[in-house]
């Protein structure tokens, strides 16, 4: 049997590579890092399969739940199946609201425990994907809840950043989006916390920019070669070609979304080994640009909240101009019928 995982080794740069003449081995890097991809998806395929199968019986378990609990409810409350459509419900929820209230808390609980669910079993593919070994599905899997708080946290942290930034003319708000994607990598895979996380990001994607870059140009257009172009073609073959696509389509979409898996995580492994950690990444600037954009939101928030009574008047006159001008005899006056 083929030695997958040695191959996943072999293949991996080394913890210092040399980077000499980098602009003529990017075609070579490329080519690497789809080999790498597509045999690390192979080695853990199984374990892949797996949680993708334990995700959908969860989320169908969770519809079947909701559906059960609001269709029970429905019938306690009109008393009768024949009676839900005639029922008035409107004016039961007015007089109830408590009621309203009771479902909109129940399908906020299922809804939020599925998310917590579906994001573990994410979280414990990231981890199984990470390893160059076949690996117990159990092990990620208990590793996959217990990032749940830890992720969150970051999750908000990395959020401060970004929607300040959005708020300062836009652009840097993007640039920490990109330099902090891989705070969820550096969580799972390499157990990192809070700002030691978010730092390891803004490390490995400033010093790598380049490379990530023109790897995930590269998979993207392969990626559009293979559930548009192709596809495209088929539809145009005619009834054949319909056939073939009725089949292709769902595999295809299925297979492209775990490869693609797969070669972020095997990208963000290539950059993490050749990230020099000596080099001290300032991210003063994020702080400063960040707490620029929340003054900007709490002062604009403040004055929009001041001013809603005069702006509300404004909308509403600008609006009655408006239709008056659409409509040029609305002002004047009536007709004598004498």
């Amino acid at each position: 049997m083929e030695d997958i995982s040695a191959q996943i080794t072999t293949d991996q740069a080394p913890t210092t590579p040399a980077k000499k003449n980098e602009a003529t081995s990017m075609t070579d890097f490329i080519k690497q890092q789809f080999v790498n991809s597509w045999n690390r998806l192979r080695l853990h395929l199984v374990s892949i399969i797996s949680i993708n199968l334990i995700i959908i019986a969860i989320v169908f378990g969770m519809m079947v739940i909701l559906g059960g609990v609001l269709f029970s409810s429905i019938v306690s409350i009109a008393g009768d199946v024949n009676q839900i459509r005639s029922f008035n419900w409107e004016q039961y929820f007015i007089s109830h609201p408590q009621q309203a209230a009771y479902g909109a808390l129940i399908i906020l609980v299922i809804v939020l425990a599925s998310s917590v669910v579906i994001s573990a079993f994410s979280y414990a593919q990231t981890s199984i994907l990470a390893e160059s070994k076949k690996q117990k599905l159990k092990a990620h899997l208990k590793k996959g809840f217990s990032l749940i708080i830890p992720l969150i946290g970051i999750s908000l942290i990395s959020s401060f950043f970004v929607f300040g930034g959005f708020f300062v003319v836009f652009i840097p708000g993007v640039l920490m989006a990109i330099f902090l994607s891989y705070t969820p990598q550096q969580a799972i895979i390499h157990n990192k916390r809070g700002m030691d996380a978010l730092k390891g990001s803004y490390t490995i994607i400033s010093q790598n920019f380049a490379r990530i870059f023109v790897a995930a140009l590269c998979l993207g257009i392969v990626e559009s070669i293979a559930t548009n172009f192709l596809p495209n073609l088929f539809e145009q073959a005619g009834s054949i070609g319909q056939t073939i696509l009725a089949f292709y389509g769902p595999i295809m979409s299925l297979l492209v979304g775990w490869f693609s898996f797969a070669y972020g995580i095997e990208l963000y492994l290539y950059a993490e080994k050749r990230t020099d950690w000596k080099k001290d990444q300032n991210i003063t600037w994020m702080w400063i640009i960040s707490v620029l954009g929340w003054a900007i939101i709490v002062v604009g928030s403040y004055f929009v909240i001041q001013n809603l009574p005069s702006l509300s008047q404004e909308i509403i006159n600008s609006i009655e101009s408006s239709t008056n001008q659409e409509n040029p005899f609305a002002n004047l006056p009536p007709l004598n019928e004498n």
